[in-house]
């Protein structure tokens, strides 16, 4: 099992966190540009499974827990999506930082 923590800001390459133009200048999360990438996707994988891994990390306020299959089957995901080095670089970058739970 894994811990991962994708409720942190989108950077600009300045550093800077970037805000969302069209959603009352809110910041732009990670977890909710991951669980969009996840809805986005054609994989092979299981959709219900993935909707379910979509779900959970668009609702998280801060790390949530995640079995390995489930892990594994969201960093694949997101290496094949259609999104933006900027953003997918982002989130593959955090998702090496997961911690391993038991």
């Amino acid at each position: 099992m894994k811990e991962v923590d994708l409720g942190i800001t989108l950077k600009d390459l300045d550093g800077e966190s970037v805000k969302d133009a069209n959603n009352k200048g809110e910041f732009i999360m990670l977890n909710k540009l991951a669980a969009n990438l996840m809805m986005s996707a054609n994989g092979k994988n299981n959709p219900v499974r993935m909707l379910e891994i979509a779900t959970s990390l668009y609702r998280a306020k801060g790390a949530i827990q995640l079995e390995d299959n489930d892990f594994n089957i969201l960093k694949e995901t997101i290496n094949k999506s259609e999104g933006t080095v900027l953003v997918k670089g982002q989130i593959l970058k955090a998702l090496e930082n997961a911690e391993e739970k038991k």
